[in-house]
């Protein structure tokens, strides 16, 4: 079952502001297949969160020179939201 209170709870609990997120249309498989071209980076790690899929990375370089901070990309179903969140240790 899908919670998004909980997800948005979540989200908060990590001292995120939720109005800071990015909504896409692109799939998980295509940020991962877009991901092969980031070095370096952590290998994606998929999971689920208040029952929704995600996949996230600890470290990210998409451009040379440009480390960003984690990524998490949580698939809404319609939609996708991109958080600057470290979902990778999320149990």
């Amino acid at each position: 079952m899908k919670d998004f209170t909980a997800l948005t709870s979540l989200i908060d609990d990590l001292g995120r502001d939720f109005d800071k997120l990015i909504k896409t249309d692109d799939t998980l498989d295509m940020w991962v297949t877009s991901s092969k071209t980031w070095t370096p980076k952590t290998p994606a790690l998929f999971g689920t969160i208040a029952g929704y899929s995600f996949v996230a990375w600890a470290i990210i370089n998409p451009a040379k020179g440009s480390v960003l901070p984690p990524l998490s990309v949580i698939d809404m179903g319609d939609y996708r939201i991109v958080l600057e969140i470290d979902l990778t240790n999320y149990n």
